[in-house]
């Protein structure tokens, strides 16, 4: 069967058109999951002292005919300290071949997380040694690794709106789209670099698309270990609850990264389904990141006659993210969807959210009087009369995209095309 492929939207170029088959949501591979061994012991301080340690251990190849690959005799690790630098922590254990070139020390946890938490890890480096057994070197990097249930995933993963299974099937999914775009060279010679390289190298490919991608993912017979850059920004919503509103050129700063973030989302055939202040983190170095990704999903897609593929509309699945970014349309849950618009939509609150400092409204619904009046092409005169002190090019753009009909919406260029995006932009202090 064939389909008209002409314009969906008719101020937006690139979206479905009507007639097109509607598809449920498309699920992401099953992720990539390493084995890693979790080890409770100790690492030997210089001066003697013992310190009882979290280190979680990628694994080369297959464990299962091999005992635990470390050893808790202290003697091991005490015989070598005098070689050790004075700002080095070792690990001594039993020979391996088992284990990569560099380990994880968990040192505390940043926060709550379902199905787990996130924690603070250092990155420790294997020392080369002459009978192959297992030390370790501290390293300066750091890394948040997600700790997660793993019966408690498989037991809800397929009732929860908040899938850790399909956050990580997106990661991956994401991280290889990025790599192929930089060519097959740049996979090639990845694979011949060393773990720190590869790290260098994800970093510099997460700050430009400004996307979270991971380290690793590790699994062993309890938990789910995400691992990903540790980002000492914070969330940009603790930035702006803490300062209550941010000034208009600092709000285009960080407006045009996420810009780039969604893309880079488009780009990979993703919808988000939960775009917001919350999770958007931030670098030390002032670089926003979109993370978690467990609502989201494949936009579906169909090829036409030319061979050109284009995503189509996608069927209701279920009411989710934040009510301050929700898209009508995921609201109310009823009609076919699509999967672009929606993180769309969510780029309108998190700017209002941004030089207002408070949400445009509770609820994309038609019981909230004010998402009605912001929605219908009143916002500015409302900002009027509210004395918020916007600009009138920043009161058109938000007008526009606050327009609850999908077919209205700005695409991502038609936003970056507008006048207040050519204005000057402030980077904000660093973080302490």
């Amino acid at each position: 069967m064939q389909h008209n492929l002409g314009d969906y939207f008719n101020r937006n170029l690139d979206f479905p058109p009507d007639g097109l088959p509607l598809h449920r949501k498309q699920e992401f591979p099953p992720p990539n999951l390493d084995q890693c061994h979790r080890y409770h012991g100790r690492i030997i301080n210089t001066d003697g002292q013992e310190i009882v340690d979290d280190v979680v251990v990628p694994l080369n190849g297959d464990l299962s005919d091999e005992e635990d690959c470390y050893s808790s005799d202290e003697s091991e690790s005490d015989n070598d300290d005098d070689n050790m630098g004075t700002n080095e922590r070792t690990a001594a254990t039993s020979p391996s071949s088992h284990a990569a070139d560099h380990a994880y020390w968990l040192q505390r946890e940043l926060r709550e997380a379902i199905y787990g938490g996130v924690w603070l890890a250092q990155i420790l480096e294997r020392i080369p040694t002459n009978d192959g057994s297992l030390r370790w070197r501290a390293t300066p990097e750091k890394a948040a690794i997600k700790i997660m249930d793993f019966h408690k995933i498989m037991e809800e993963d397929k009732t929860s709106a908040e899938r850790p299974l399909q956050e990580i099937g997106a990661m991956q999914h994401l991280a290889n789209h990025i790599a192929l775009g930089q060519g097959i060279a740049y996979m090639e010679a990845a694979s011949d670099m060393s773990a720190a390289q590869r790290r260098e190298r994800a970093i510099q490919a997460m700050m430009e698309h400004h996307v979270m991608t991971p380290f690793d993912v590790l699994s062993d017979d309890s938990n789910i270990y995400l691992v990903m850059p540790f980002c000492g920004g914070g969330e940009l919503f603790d930035a702006l609850e803490s300062r209550q509103r941010l000034p208009a050129d600092e709000a285009r700063f960080w407006f045009k990264q996420v810009l780039k973030g969604v893309e880079s989302l488009q780009r990979a055939g993703i919808c988000h389904r939960d775009m917001s202040l919350e999770n958007l983190i931030t670098t030390s170095d002032n670089v926003a990141l979109i993370i978690d990704y467990g609502m989201s999903f494949l936009i579906p897609q169909v090829v036409d006659d030319s061979g050109r593929r284009q995503r189509c509309l996608t069927r209701p699945d279920v009411s989710c993210g934040k009510p301050y970014y929700a898209s009508p349309e995921i609201v109310k849950n009823i009609e076919p969807f699509d999967g672009h618009a929606v993180d769309v939509w969510a780029l309108g609150p998190i700017l209002f959210m941004m030089v207002c400092g408070f949400p445009p409204w509770e609820r994309a619904s038609s019981t909230d009087e004010r998402y009605v009046s912001f929605s219908a092409g009143h916002f500015a005169a409302i900002a009027e009369h509210w004395n918020l002190g916007l600009s009138s090019d920043l009161v058109d753009l938000l007008k526009r995209l606050f327009w609850a009909n999908p077919k209205q919406r700005l695409s991502l260029q038609q936003i970056r095309n507008h006048p207040w995006m050519n204005g000057p932009e402030q980077r904000p202090p660093l973080p302490p």
